[in-house]
């Protein structure tokens, strides 16, 4: 084999592996924005930290409950402590409503989905005050915007509703 054949032969692989890996990466900016669609795992996932009276305490994840608008219990699963997550499925455009327990305390959280396709990793920020039963909290929703309020313990429980309606609220 010549030099000339071995030189052509290599520009031929060259020119093969730049083709392959452009068309690669025009693929791929072609499908990122419908991979959420096709994602397998768990679609809300949210973190919760927080603190009774200046101690740190964490909910208690074996009485984590959610129901949807349609009152079905959804799955929970503790991934790890302070972090909760559910899958849900197609056509999923409603809302989930966590019940999570804090030191004998109960706060409920009501968490609305615009599109069953839609990742959302959610954090939940809580301090509660004993002496005066109140919960202030900040909220960072999955695409950074953060909320923060004070509610008062009602009926047996702090209920955190949000007007706003970024990815993951109501």
């Amino acid at each position: 084999m010549t030099d000339k054949n071995k030189t052509e032969k290599r520009k031929h692989i060259i020119r093969a592996v730049v083709i392959t890996v452009v068309t690669l990466v025009i693929l791929a900016l072609i499908a990122f924005p419908y991979w959420e669609r096709f994602y397998p795992g768990d679609r809300i996932t949210i973190t919760m930290t927080g603190k009774v009276d200046g101690v740190a305490v964490l909910p208690d994840s074996e009485n984590v409950k959610c129901v949807n608008n349609h009152d079905e219990v959804q799955d929970v699963y503790c991934n790890e402590p302070g972090v909760f997550s559910i899958t849900t499925g197609k056509e999923d455009y409603e809302s989930f409503v966590f019940t999570f327990t804090v030191d004998h305390r109960i706060i409920e959280l009501d968490l609305y989905r615009r599109y069953w396709w839609k990742i959302d990793n959610c954090q939940l920020i809580y301090k509660i005050d004993s002496t005066t039963n109140r919960l202030t909290y900040t909220f960072i929703a999955g695409d950074g915007t953060q909320y923060t309020d004070t509610e008062d313990y009602k009926n047996g429980k702090y209920y955190i509703y949000l007007e706003a309606r970024p990815t993951a609220l109501r």
